[in-house]
C-alpha cells in the first residue's frame, strides 16, 4: 500500500516515528517501496494486473502468442489462430517455449527461479551472469522496483521481493504466486499464527492459498467483500488476528482503486489492544499482543530506536469528526496515508485555515484538517486546508494532489 512522505517531512518530519512501521513519514509493511496494488482487485479494471513490483499493468503485458493469435484482454491469454502450439518449434522466436499445459506460447524465462545474483537469458531459459556482490541497495535493485536489498555484500529480496533472479532474506520463503500471465515469485514471511506478523498483516490460514501459513497484508473496505477481503466500514470492526476475532479496527481509506461514483476504498485492517490514547506504550508490540497495544491507534515514538511512546488514535481527514484530547492534552489529525490519519499533539490555540502559522515539530498548529506550509517551498506558512482529489472542494484555491499516484485521495488546497 502507499504510504504519504511528503507531507510528513514538511510537518513532522521523524519527530513522530511509528514503533511498529518505522519513521512517521515511511514504512510499507515490506520491501520494494511504494506500490500501487498488492493484488489484481486493486486495479482499476479488468484488464489490468497487478505485478510483483505492486504496478498495475495490462494483463496482455510480457504475453506472447502463437502465431496468428491475440492476447484477450481481460484473461491475459492467448486466442484464436491455429489452436496453439505442440512443441517449441511453433512459437514465433527463439526466446518462446511450448507450455504444454496450455498448449500456447510463453516465455522461456517463465517460471524460472534463479540463484543469487544470477538472471535469466531469454533464448535458453536458463540462469546465469550477474555479480554476486554488492555495496548498496541499488547495485541490486537501480531501479527500486523489485523489493532487492544488499544484505552482506549479496543481493537478496526483502518481503513482498521479487525472488525470481535473487534468493529471498534469511527467514523468508520464495512462493509461486498465480497472475493472469502466468506465476511470479515473491518473498513472504512464514508463519504458525498472526502473534508472528505486523501490524496490518496476518496469518494467512486460507486451505489451498498460495501464501497460506505466510504473513499477507490484511485488507479491509466497504466495497472488498466481493474481491475475498474483509468487508469492513473504514474505521469499523475488523478481524485482526483470526476469522471472527473482532480485535482490529479498519484504518483507511489509504487508496481508492475505484472510478468515479464507483469507489474501491482499500484500508488495512490493523490490531487494537488495551493502552488508551496519551498512555505509555512498548514499541516494539506484536500483533494480537492485546495488553501492549492502543485501544485503536499506534504506538508513536519522539526518537528512531526508543523503546517506548505513546499511543496515539486513528483517525479520518475530512470525515467532519474532529480528535478529541487525550491525556497529553487537545490533539488533531495527522495524514498516515490516503485519508488516514494518527490524532497527534494540537496547540492550544491552532491557527485557522488560511491563517499565518508557525510550523513545529513538537505539534500540530493549525485546525484540524489543515497543515502548516508555504505552497512555494518558502518560510511564509499559512494553514493550508487538505481537500480529497476525487472531490476536489476547497474553501479556498483549487485541491492539487499531494501524490502521483492517481489512487491516492490526498490533497492539499493551494
Amino acid at each position: 500500500m502507499r504510504r504519504i512522505n511528503t507531507l510528513i517531512g514538511l510537518t513532522l518530519g521523524c519527530f513522530l516515528a511509528l514503533g511498529a512501521l518505522g519513521c512517521f513519514g515511511g514504512g510499507d509493511g515490506g520491501g520494494g517501496g511504494d506500490t500501487d496494488c498488492t493484488v489484481d482487485a486493486d486495479c482499476n479494471d479488468n484488464t489490468q494486473r497487478c505485478t510483483t513490483a505492486g504496478a498495475c499493468v495490462s494483463k496482455c503485458e510480457g504475453v506472447i502468442c502463437n502465431t496468428g493469435q491475440t492476447c484477450e484482454a481481460t484473461t491475459g491469454n492467448c486466442t484464436g489462430g491455429s489452436g496453439g502450439c505442440t512443441v517449441d518449434a511453433d512459437c514465433n522466436n527463439a526466446t518462446q517455449r511450448c507450455d504444454s499445459t496450455s498448449s500456447t506460447c510463453v516465455s522461456k524465462c517463465q517460471g524460472v527461479v534463479c540463484g543469487t545474483g544470477e538472471t535469466c537469458e531469454p533464448t535458453t531459459g536458463t540462469c546465469g551472469g550477474g555479480s554476486t556482490t554488492c555495496a548498496t541497495d541499488t547495485d541490486c535493485d537501480p531501479n527500486g522496483d523489485l523489493g532487492h536489498v544488499c544484505d552482506g555484500g549479496t543481493c537478496a529480496a526483502d518481503v513482498f521481493g521479487d525472488c525470481a533472479t535473487v534468493s529471498c532474506l534469511t527467514g523468508l520463503d520464495c512462493l509461486s504466486i498465480p497472475t493472469q500471465s502466468g506465476t511470479s515469485q515473491v518473498c513472504y514471511e512464514p508463519c504458525a499464527d498472526s502473534s508472528a506478523c505486523g501490524l496490518g498483516w496476518w496469518c494467512d490460514a486460507a486451505a489451498g492459498s498460495p501464501t497460506q501459513g505466510h504473513c499477507d497484508q490484511n485488507l479491509c473496505g466497504p466495497q472488498l467483500a466481493q474481491y475475498g477481503y474483509q468487508g469492513t466500514p473504514m474505521m469499523g470492526t475488523c478481524d485482526a488476528t483470526a476469522t471472527g476475532a473482532g480485535d482490529g479496527v479498519c484504518m483507511g481509506p489509504l487508496v481508492d482503486f475505484g472510478s468515479a461514483g464507483s469507489p474501491l476504498e482499500v484500508g488495512l485492517c490493523m490490531a487494537t489492544g488495551s493502552i488508551a490514547a496519551g498512555n505509555s506504550c512498548p514499541a516494539d508490540a506484536t500483533n494480537g499482543a492485546t495488553a501492549d497495544l492502543c485501544v485503536s491507534g499506534l504506538c508513536l515514538i519522539e526518537t528512531e530506536g526508543a523503546a517506548t511512546g505513546l499511543c496515539r488514535s486513528f483517525c479520518t481527514l475530512l470525515d467532519g469528526n474532529d480528535c478529541v484530547a487525550d491525556v497529553t492534552g487537545p490533539t488533531s489529525c495527522t495524514p498516515f496515508g490516503g485519508l488516514a490519519g494518527v490524532c497527534v499533539p494540537q496547540s492550544a490555540t491552532p491557527a485557522a485555515a488560511g491563517a499565518s502559522c508557525t510550523a513545529s515539530n513538537a505539534e500540530s498548529t493549525c485546525v484540524e484538517d489543515s497543515i502548516c506550509i508555504d505552497p512555494a517551498g518558502g518560510t511564509a506558512t499559512v494553514c493550508s486546508s487538505f481537500c480529497d482529489t476525487r472531490v476536489g472542494t476547497c474553501p479556498s484555491g483549487t485541491c492539487q494532489p499531494t501524490s502521483s499516484n492517481s489512487s491516492d485521495m490526498l490533497g492539499i488546497c493551494i
